[in-house]
C-alpha cells in the first residue's frame, strides 16, 4: 500500500507532466523546477503530503504555471545587460516612489 507521501509524489510528477504538455515555451529544466519547488518541501519534511492530495488539480496546475512563468523570467534575464537591469531597476524604483504616473 502506498504513503500518503508516495501519493503526494506521484500526482505531483503526474500533474508537473501535464503542465509541461500544455505549455509550449515549457521544457525538462521547467520540469526540474517544479519538482524542486513541490518535492524538497515534502522530501525535508517542509510540508506534509494532505495539502498536495487535497487541493484541487486546477489550483495546483496554477501554482506550476506560475513556476514556469518565474523560470522563463528568470532565465530572460539573466541575458540582459547590466545596463538593461540597471534601466529596469531605475523604472521599478521610480514607480515605487510614484515618480511615474
Amino acid at each position: 500500500m502506498k504513503s500518503l507521501k508516495d501519493k503526494a509524489l506521484f500526482r505531483i510528477l503526474r500533474l508537473a507532466d501535464k503542465a509541461i504538455k500544455n505549455n509550449e515555451l515549457a521544457g525538462e529544466e521547467d520540469k526540474a523546477s517544479i519538482l524542486e519547488a513541490f518535492l524538497t518541501g515534502i522530501e525535508d519534511g517542509q510540508f506534509t503530503p494532505e495539502p498536495f492530495l487535497s487541493t484541487s488539480e486546477e489550483e495546483l496546475m496554477r501554482r506550476m504555471n506560475a513556476i514556469i512563468a518565474v523560470g522563463h523570467f528568470v532565465r530572460g534575464a539573466r541575458e540582459l545587460t547590466p545596463e538593461q537591469l540597471d534601466m529596469i531597476e531605475e523604472s521599478a524604483l521610480g514607480r515605487k516612489l510614484n515618480v511615474y504616473p
